[in-house]
């Protein structure tokens, strides 16, 4: 999965696995959690490689939240599709703020 700042540039890169395990979230519906494997960043403020990752797939979309904070968290939506999903990485703190985009390929 690749994260990228508003103007594309590629800040945080992340090998990351999708578990059946159950996440602690904030949010409603069913969150699972989701393991890194490996990361990489050149800002550790901009995407804390750190925080707990959960999923949940709902309506053909796939959501990442990051840190599962309440209130204040930040998310990765992005529609379900063959081979690569994109989206936005938003921050839900004060109202919806665009923090830059995602990218998560398929590993083969």
């Amino acid at each position: 999965m690749k994260i990228e700042n508003r103007e594309h540039h590629v800040v945080t890169a992340l090998v990351i696995e999708f578990t059946a395990h159950p996440a602690q979230t904030c949010e409603d519906g069913i969150w699972l959690r989701v393991d890194v494997v490996s990361a990489t960043t050149e800002d550790s403020k901009f995407f804390p490689v750190s925080d707990p990752l959960s999923y949940s797939v709902k309506n053909n979309r796939l959501v990442l939240d990051r840190g599962g904070v309440c209130d204040g968290g930040a998310f990765l939506p992005g529609a379900l599709n063959d081979e690569t999903i994109r989206g936005e990485y938003i921050s839900g703190a004060r109202g919806l703020r665009l923090l830059g985009f995602f990218t998560l390929s398929k590993r083969k």
